[in-house]
């Protein structure tokens, strides 16, 4: 470890999660990538390799990277199931969760707005994707949805060869190299609009539940805003508390 002028007074595997969690974030390894073996780490910064451990499974609780027993420690790479799972929560009557498919309607560019401004932290005038799709929920569409993406993060995003996928979170890594780590969410009620009654088929002033989310990459900078309207039929937005 560096010596630094002002003494750091946390426990040392604090420390050591800091250092190599913000050398993942700088994309020193690749997602899917292992890291290297403990006694390397412990070698590189001067620290037992029990420290090490207990560092690295503080950054497994954050979900930087992913244990695997025997075989090492790996980046966390998004899958299909993996993000789902992870970042869909909507369940029926029962608390079962149900896999979405997702039907894209248009892709087109605009202006940032005040809103997306503030929340994606844009300059005046920048440059943003519009994404508006379909959400479907037993082959029913159930979710209306916008999203709303920097231009300067996803370059040419409607001249890519591939059609976009119903797990956009492993597109962006896999594409763009952007890694969604955390999200945050604010839930509304609200009453469908035409864009809801067309998109839909739901009843125009039928209640509904908007989903605003923000997503953020691994240093914590938002790279996504997501807006879901999901119809409350039969439906329920589920949180594990933990």
């Amino acid at each position: 470890m560096k010596a630094t002028s002002n003494p750091d007074f946390r426990p040392l595997y604090v420390q050591v999660m800091e250092i190599i969690s913000k050398r993942i974030e700088k994309g020193e390894w690749s997602p899917g990538e292992a890291l290297p073996a403990e006694p390397k780490f412990a070698e590189q910064l001067g620290v037992s390799q029990g420290t090490v451990r207990k560092a690295l499974d503080g950054i497994a609780r954050n979900k930087l990277v992913v244990r695997r027993q025997g075989r090492g420690t790996f980046v966390t790479e998004h899958t299909p199931d993996q993000s789902l799972f992870r970042f869909f929560r909507i369940v029926d009557g029962l608390g079962r969760p149900i896999i979405p498919q997702s039907r894209m309607l248009r892709i087109s560019k605009g202006r940032a707005t005040i809103l997306h401004q503030r929340l994606l932290n844009l300059k005046k005038g920048a440059r943003i994707w519009k994404l508006e799709r379909v959400r479907l929920l037993r082959r029913k569409p159930m979710i209306n949805e916008l999203i709303i993406l920097p231009c300067d993060l996803f370059p040419d995003l409607d001249r890519l060869d591939e059609a976009l996928p119903n797990t956009l979170y492993e597109f962006y890594q896999r594409q763009y190299g952007i890694s969604v780590h955390q999200a945050q969410e604010t839930l509304r009620a609200v009453e469908a609009e035409p864009t809801d009654t067309r998109n839909i088929m739901i009843k125009r002033g039928s209640p509904m539940i908007e989903i605003r989310r923000v997503a953020k990459n691994l240093a914590g900078e938002p790279v996504e805003l997501r807006i879901s309207r999901l119809q409350t039929k039969g439906l329920a937005y589920q949180v594990n508390l933990t």
